[in-house]
């Protein structure tokens, strides 16, 4: 299969097979991103409402 290709054909191809396997882990990257950003404020808040008399 992968000799009757040219090699655009191969590279469209792979590059899909990339993309698919990427586009889980990207969106996973973003979702503990923006958890992780949004612990982050949090703490930073309480720690500013404890310093403030």
């Amino acid at each position: 299969m992968i000799f009757g290709m040219g090699l655009p054909e191969l590279g469209m191809s792979i590059l899909a097979m990339m993309l698919e396997l990427a586009m889980p882990a990207v969106l996973l990257l973003v979702a503990v991103y923006f958890v992780v950003r949004k612990a982050v404020r949090d703490e930073l808040g309480r720690t500013d409402k404890d310093r403030r008399p």
